[in-house]
C-alpha cells in the first residue's frame, strides 16, 4: 500500500460513534482522551446532536473510561459558526458529565493541518498514545489525527455532505480513499 493510503487508514473503522469499544481502549489501549469531529459525526445537521452516541460517551464518562474530551471542528464560516460550536460543546458538557471545549478551525488552521490537533492534545494533557481522534472525514479527521500520531476512528456520516463539500470535490475523494481502503 502507497504511503498515502497508510497517511488515511483508520485504526478502527465503526458504523457509529455509538460503537467505539470504550471500555476496551481504556483497558486495553490506554485511551482515555478523546477528539470528535462535530459535523456528521456527532451532530446531523438537520436533527441536532446524536442522541446514541451521546448516550455512549456518556456512559463511557460515567465508567471513567473517558476522561478527557474536545470537540474539534473546521469553522471557517465565521463567527456564527464559531459560535454554535461552543454552544454545542457546553451542552454535550453537560450532558455527559465532564467539560467539553470546542477547539474552532479557521480556514489558514483547518484540519488536517496539525495546529488544531496540537492544540486538541494539549487541552487534554496526555499523551498521544493516550489519545483517540474520531471522525467521519478520512481526507480531514483521519488523516489529520494520523499525521500526528493519534490512534484514529473513522466513523460512517450521520447525514449527508454539504454542498461546499460536494463543490470542492472533497466527498468524491473520500469515496475514493473509502474504496481503496476497502472500508
Amino acid at each position: 500500500m502507497s504511503k498515502a493510503l497508510e497517511l488515511v487508514r483508520p485504526d478502527l473503522h465503526v458504523c457509529h460513534a455509538s460503537k467505539i469499544p470504550f471500555r476496551e481502549f481504556c483497558h486495553e489501549k490506554g485511551i482515555s482522551g478523546y477528539v470528535f469531529d462535530l459535523d456528521n459525526t456527532i451532530r446531523h445537521k438537520e436533527y441536532g446532536l446524536d442522541k446514541a452516541a451521546i448516550a455512549a460517551i456518556r456512559q463511557g464518562v460515567k465508567a471513567n473510561y473517558i476522561k478527557s474530551l474536545v470537540i474539534l471542528t473546521n469553522t471557517i464560516q465565521g463567527e456564527e459558526r464559531v459560535a454554535k460550536a461552543r454552544k454545542l460543546a457546553f451542552r454535550v458538557g453537560e450532558d455527559i458529565g465532564l467539560y467539553v471545549k470546542a477547539i474552532c478551525l479557521d480556514y489558514s488552521k483547518r484540519k488536517p493541518k496539525s495546529d488544531g490537533f496540537y492544540l486538541a492534545i494539549k487541552e487534554i494533557g496526555s499523551s498521544r498514545s493516550e489519545i483517540a481522534m474520531v471522525g467521519d472525514q478520512i481526507l480531514s479527521d483521519i488523516k489529520g489525527g494520523n499525521k500526528v500520531g493519534l490512534f484514529t476512528i473513522l466513523v460512517d456520516p450521520l447525514g449527508s455532505y454539504s454542498w461546499m463539500s460536494v463543490i470542492s470535490g472533497r466527498t468524491i475523494r473520500n469515496q475514493w480513499a473509502r474504496w481503496r481502503l476497502d472500508l
